[in-house]
């Protein structure tokens, strides 16, 4: 069978970006699973996170439709497994990219630029990932100007500098090492992760009771504000006790405790009630909060 040079073009493109699917195997930054996965998770199967961008409307749906879409029909032919769900939106993303690729090609009509960007090891690390920057009938472009520009949300999050981690796969070793351990019908795991961490329901495919250290902007415009992760890791053990206060019969004491490393040893009076049950690689050079190593804690 005789193929054109422009479906040949674009059948190598589809193959490169489909190979990279499986070769990248880590995470890069939380919106590739908060701000696409997640949402349609909670589309397809009515349980998982949903973060203030949601809520503040400057996110589409878009998106996130188009992968809960994907999930319904994989549940439909009761094909909705974890890893399918987390492959397959990939393998989408790759044949979109794949086809932005072919679509520049052909406005460049140069061969070299085509290379040049087949090669650039950035965008291979990138191209697969599940991002979506841009139903509910707001105008996105002007929510997320009013929020982050003129109600200054954005610099909550401030300038920092491009450090790509490559072994930054622990959080996604985690949710595997999880979803295979966790009993589903008691099971609640509490994340002492900096914010959007690790990938949540998406990752897990469980509704199980989970607590996370949240973000949130200063919406309120308090002064001196501080949100959730930033109380708990200026004192873990003081947001630990009162969080988890004996005295509230209403408090359910998790079941997992997830930490990386360098946290540990200031809430080992908390830990005394649990085990060490894995211990994960993260990253050999970790941000700000982070850690080399995520320990899995289990209750005794």
């Amino acid at each position: 069978m005789h193929l054109s040079k422009k479906t040949k073009v674009l059948s190598c493109l589809i193959i490169w970006r489909l190979i990279s699917v499986f070769v990248v195997q880590t995470a890069h930054v939380p919106d590739e699973y908060w701000q696409s996965l997640e949402v349609a998770h909670r589309l397809a199967f009515g349980y998982g996170y949903l973060t203030w961008e949601w809520v503040m409307k400057i996110r589409s749906y878009t998106y996130p439709v188009l992968l809960s879409i994907m999930y319904h029909i994989l549940t439909l032919i009761s094909l909705d497994y974890v890893i399918i769900l987390t492959v397959l939106p990939r393998i989408f993303q790759a044949i979109i990219s794949a086809y932005g690729e072919y679509k520049f090609y052909k406005w460049t009509k140069n061969k070299w630029t085509l290379y040049s960007l087949c090669i650039n090891w950035y965008w291979y690390y990138c191209a697969t990932r599940t991002f979506y920057y841009y139903g509910m009938l707001v105008i996105s472009p002007w929510e997320f100007f009013r929020v982050n520009v003129l109600y200054k949300i954005g610099d909550l999050y401030g300038t920092q500098h491009l450090l790509c981690l490559i072994h930054q796969r622990g959080s996604l070793d985690l949710m595997n090492l999880l979803r295979k351990e966790i009993n589903t019908d008691n099971s609640n795991i509490l994340f002492l992760t900096p914010c959007h961490a690790t990938p949540l329901y998406s990752y897990l495919h469980m509704n199980v009771s989970t607590k996370i250290l949240t973000c949130e902007p200063n919406f309120t415009n308090n002064t001196n504000y501080m949100d959730e992760a930033d109380i708990f890791f200026a004192n873990p053990m003081q947001w630990l006790d009162e969080t988890y206060n004996k005295s509230n019969k209403n408090i359910t004491i998790p079941n997992y405790v997830i930490s990386f490393d360098h946290i540990v040893p200031k809430i080992g009076r908390f830990l005394k009630q649990y085990q060490l049950s894995s211990q994960i690689f993260y990253a050999h050079f970790p941000q700000s909060n982070y850690g080399k190593y995520i320990y899995v804690y289990k209750r005794k």
